[in-house]
């Protein structure tokens, strides 16, 4: 029995399943307009090769699915990703209900996508590729195997992967956006979040870390949205203290803090890291420029 179960949040628990049977980027899509039948195509964003079967002037069939040209036309001009979902068929992998903006956005050939909500990126794009930054936080967390490892935004599930890759034996992850978990059933870059390693929970970190044992994780993995009035729990005093509670002695946290307010001469890191100091981290970095970020350790 894991943590959230022995605490009562299974109610929350995700059982993600990868829902796109194809996902397209947008010159995946403008390839397939001209591949001929038998070629082989790359679909989800390089993820998967794809043998094409049949083209004509009016669809294209790929992997079992048919898609009308003038989808991947429309796909191909407007650069978004679309999947075919069986109940729902062919759509942009976005997501517009609630007053939420969230969709995959495409990024470059042989790159994972990235999840943008309300026009933001969570991954760095332009200097890494969204994978790489998340191992790079990995690395930076000093996960090692068997770990038991804590992902407070679970988001496009891509620290997950790389936690995993690391050796992490378990890892438990909150994700409080049900849009960001729709559009993660729709990329196939995400299905890492399906693992039997993963409990994912579309739970909100901040309460539901109360419910987490004392001292049960090796590592934590923050990597919150910037700092809103919305996300400000986020980077509470109240919230350090669980994050402490919930690392063994000698545990590390990596929190990702971007890196707003330095240029200004705010910063906004430098305050993170004396808010952690104050519950009783032992600061490693106070700001590391390779993952904009801070490195914090719970004294033995």
């Amino acid at each position: 029995m894991g943590p959230a179960e022995a605490s009562g949040i299974e109610a929350r628990r995700w059982r993600y399943r990868l829902r796109a049977k194809l996902a397209l980027a947008p010159w995946e899509a403008a390839e397939l307009l001209k591949a001929r039948p038998g070629s082989v195509v790359w679909t989800g964003h390089g993820y998967k090769p794809a043998r094409v079967e049949y083209s004509s002037d009016k669809e294209v069939v790929v992997d079992g699915v048919s898609v009308p040209k003038g989808v991947l036309e429309w796909a191909a001009h407007r650069r978004v990703i679309i999947a075919y979902v069986e109940e729902e068929g062919v759509e942009v992998v976005e997501w517009r209900r609630g007053g939420s903006y969230v969709k995959l956005a495409p990024t470059k050939p042989g790159w994972p996508p990235t999840l943008e909500i309300d026009g933001i990126h969570m991954h760095r794009v332009e200097e890494v590729d969204p994978l790489t930054d998340a191992r790079l936080k990995v690395k930076a967390a000093r996960v090692r195997r068997g770990h038991r490892v804590l992902e407070t935004c679970a988001g496009a599930g891509y620290t997950v992967r790389a936690s995993i890759e690391a050796g992490a034996a378990e890892i438990v992850a909150f994700e409080v956006s049900r849009a960001v978990l729709w559009v993660d059933e729709r990329n196939p870059w995400s299905s890492w979040l399906g693992r039997s390693e993963v409990r994912l929970y579309n739970a909100d970190a901040v309460e539901a870390i109360e419910a987490l044992p004392d001292e049960y994780f090796d590592r934590v993995i923050h990597d919150p949205p910037r700092l809103t009035g919305t996300t400000s729990s986020l980077y509470s005093t109240s919230f350090y203290m669980h994050l402490y509670r919930v690392l063994k002695p000698g545990g590390v946290l990596y929190h990702y803090t971007g890196n707003p307010g330095r240029l200004r001469g705010l910063n906004f890191p430098g305050r993170v890291a004396s808010r952690l100091e104050s519950v009783g981290f032992e600061v490693i970095r106070r700001f590391d420029p390779r993952t904009l970020g801070i490195l914090a350790r719970k004294p033995r």
